[in-house]
């Protein structure tokens, strides 16, 4: 049934519509655009639809950081993940089926809908949606834990009384049983031998605690190498608007990939920085690092959360979007003048220093 003039449906469809409309002209994306516009076409199965009312959609009932893993782990996907000293970040290729997991969970989780992109593997199949989730690293920890505790507690009973049937009460995680309460009963734990790659501080010391929490088997990779194969993925088979370039106002500007791609210079930017230098070898990329620094991700968060009101890296951001850095950092105009800096060829507003102007507001 179609909503009719001056009822208050078609007065939300009206609203609904300029919405869509303002979002798209403010969005600097056309790939996520499309991706947008083409999920609220086609719209979602009916077994998408449940699982997304059981799973994620109740706003009176969020979603913890145990039902999200809980969840992800009924799913037969291939996993990537990077856990560094700050955050944790995984890449999820799903095969089949609705994504159980919303856009915020728990303290710290996040799904960042507008970097999924399609890729199809190597023997032809898919294409499929590749995701990306994050988390602070301790939290995801602290939930891995809270995973496996149930399991080991059900392997022991197990060990001790082969010949009984699992019982609810032999679990001590209540959290875990509610998770998989939403899950198909033949999703359960369905992916045995599984395997993850992963890279960073944290895949050998959890390797364990993955495997026993997640039903996963840990392939280590080396952190920088698997940086630059994912650019070389990215720039192969990755979403169109990945490149852009930054105008001296802040604008983006999208870019095609350059070509060729290698030699060039990369900047990881993660609790640390590191800076390498990137060249084509036979078969494979060479790389060399050229440098960095320790203060990085970390530095920021932990200065905002001693000097600021904010406590995660998301409410940080939005304290910094409202101040105004002219006020307390040094530009090139400050140094050259901005005829100069013109005559030079310069950004007058780029940050040369920060914060040497701080004493002024002393």
């Amino acid at each position: 049934m179609q909503p009719t003039c001056n009822t208050p449906e078609f007065d939300d469809v009206v609203w609904l519509r300029d919405q869509v409309a303002t979002a798209a002209m403010r969005c600097s994306s056309a790939s996520s655009l499309r991706r947008t516009l083409a999920e609220l076409r086609c719209g979602a199965t009916p077994e998408e639809e449940r699982l997304k009312t059981d799973v994620s959609s109740d706003v009176d009932a969020p979603v913890s950081a145990q039902e999200a893993l809980a969840s992800l782990r009924a799913m037969p996907a291939f996993w990537g993940l990077d856990i560094g000293g700050t955050l944790t970040k995984l890449a999820h290729l799903q095969i089949g089926g609705a994504f159980p997991v919303p856009q915020t969970f728990g303290q710290s989780g996040r799904y960042h809908s507008d970097l999924t992109f399609q890729l199809s593997l190597p023997d032809g199949s898919g294409p499929y949606a590749v995701r990306f989730i994050s988390g602070l690293t301790a939290r995801f920890e602290d939930v891995l834990c809270s995973l496996a505790e149930p399991v080991a507690a059900e392997n022991s009973r197990v060990r001790r009384h082969p010949k009984q049937q699992s019982q609810p009460g032999d679990l001590s995680s209540q959290q875990v049983q509610e998770a998989e309460k939403h899950l198909p009963q033949q999703s359960r734990h369905a992916n045995p031998g599984r395997c993850a790659a992963a890279c960073g501080g944290g895949a050998l010391r959890l390797s364990d605690l993955l495997l026993q929490a997640l039903d996963v088997q840990v392939i280590q990779f080396k952190e920088m190498e698997s940086l630059i194969s994912g650019l070389a993925l990215l720039c192969q088979h990755g979403p169109e608007d990945e490149v852009f370039t930054l105008a001296e106002c802040g604008d983006q500007q999208i870019v095609a990939w350059p070509r060729p791609l290698f030699p060039c210079i990369v900047v990881n930017m993660g609790s640390g920085v590191s800076i390498l230098r990137v060249d084509a070898g036979p078969g494979e990329h060479t790389f060399t690092r050229l440098g960095g620094t320790a203060i990085g991700g970390a530095t920021f968060l932990g200065l905002a959360k001693l000097l600021t009101s904010a406590r995660t890296f998301e409410e940080a951001l939005e304290l910094a979007s409202k101040g105004d850095a002219t006020k307390v950092g040094k530009l090139v105009s400050d140094i050259y003048g901005a005829k100069a800096a013109r005559t030079l060829a310069f950004l007058q507003n780029f940050m040369l220093s920060n914060p040497p102007n701080f004493h002024r507001h002393q």
